[in-house]
């Protein structure tokens, strides 16, 4: 049962114990002699453990398989990428719990992986002394799912990429870039299903230089951000720090999200009133009958029809004003109230569009110059009251 080697770390693993007694016995309680001891019968006795199952590597001579099927005739195992990887998951886990959660699960995605890649390719590399047939089996266990997953993350980013492209680019230019690389994949289809097409070392690298080439261009215009009129669109303008208020595209100015606008609305859109814009003035109707003010509920989201029924060449936008909690530092909501403003895209003449709202605070609640209402930019007096009931 016990091989050579084990007797003889078995052998040192009792002398070192037979010394802690000795020494905790009867030399008055050496501590540090003790610890030491106590850590080399602990190595001894894991290493004679070690030395047990692995029956001291011994390979009788008598074997006439022995040099092909003895795990010291089998190649050592590859060097692995997997460790680093898993230790990268778990940094960003633990970056992840006092930061982002977002962090969290970009790294427990990425230890999850690397452990499982880890486990199967260990697992592979030791199925036989055949490494051809190794990696066989390691393809067979992770190829149906390798391929999809990486294939997905590809187009995905060459997607994502070709789209930071495309919002950087001048609107005029846009549409040539896109045709011009649709032509050249295009071009390149045809090259590669012909008859005499090119090598599979060609197209592998005029696929990858095309790739890089749309990876790195997406990078960089993503650092460098959208082009003026759409990243003027996104701006958000706060009365203080953290303190939600008017969008940059709620007022008089027709912007970049204004043009090509919908002016008609679908037979479902389950409206529960009209704000109509005549000769410069708001009213309101509800259910068919006139009104002083737009009566809401508090917490219920709602459709408002707009009608902007001034000459045409009047382009104008709804817009609405009420209350909600501010927000701290860290965008969570606090006790405080900071006005919210959302509105339609302007339209026309003779146009209509919807505004959906859910207005969480009663109207009561409103300090003065901060009433809850729905009024037209750019037009003195064109306002109505907003009622939300508490």
């Amino acid at each position: 049962m016990f091989s050579t080697g084990s007797k003889l770390f078995f052998g040192m693993t009792s002398a070192a114990v037979a010394g802690i007694v000795v020494f905790g016995f009867f030399q008055n309680g050496d501590a540090v002699a003790v610890v030491g001891l106590g850590a080399a019968a602990c190595a001894l006795a894991l290493i004679a453990g070690v030395v047990i199952y692995t029956r001291d590597a011994d390979v009788s001579a008598a074997d006439p398989t022995a040099t092909a099927s003895a795990a010291a005739a089998s190649p050592a195992s590859g060097a692995s990428l997997w460790p680093l990887v898993a230790a990268l998951g778990a940094g960003l886990v633990v970056i992840g719990l006092v930061t982002d959660k977002r962090w969290f699960i970009g790294g427990f995605i990425t230890l999850t992986v690397a452990l499982v890649e880890w486990m199967v390719q260990a697992w592979a590399e030791r199925a036989s002394a055949d490494a051809g047939y190794n990696r066989a089996v390691r393809g067979f266990m992770l190829h149906p799912l390798e391929m999809p997953i990486l294939a997905a993350v590809g187009l995905g980013s060459l997607i994502f990429a070709f789209s930071r492209i495309m919002l950087r680019s001048d609107s005029t230019v846009g549409p040539v870039l896109f045709i011009a690389v649709a032509s050249l994949v295009t071009i390149f289809g045809f090259i590669f299903a012909a008859k005499r097409r090119p090598s599979k070392a060609v197209m592998a690298g005029i696929c990858s230089v095309g790739a890089v080439a749309i990876l790195g261009a997406g990078i960089w215009t993503a650092a460098v951000g959208e082009r003026h009129e759409l990243a003027e669109e996104g701006k958000i303008f706060r009365d203080e720090p953290g303190h939600p208020s008017e969008r940059s595209n709620c007022g008089e100015e027709i912007t970049e999200a204004d043009h090509h606008a919908s002016g008609s609305l679908a037979a479902k859109s389950s409206t529960i009133a009209q704000v109509i814009l005549r000769d410069n003035k708001l009213s309101v109707e509800t259910f068919g009958d006139a009104a002083s003010s737009v009566v809401l509920g508090r917490g219920l989201t709602v459709n408002i029809m707009f009608k902007n029924e001034n000459p045409e060449g009047e382009e104008r936008r709804l817009a609405a004003a009420y209350l909600v909690n501010a927000l701290d530092a860290n965008g969570k909501p606090t006790t405080d109230l900071a006005q919210q403003i959302v509105c339609t895209n302007a339209i026309d003449g003779g146009k209509v569009q919807l505004i959906t709202i859910n207005i969480p605070k009663p109207s009561a609640a409103a300090p003065p110059g901060k009433e809850f209402k729905f009024y037209v930019p750019g037009i003195p007096g064109a306002e109505i009251p907003i009622e939300v009931l508490a």
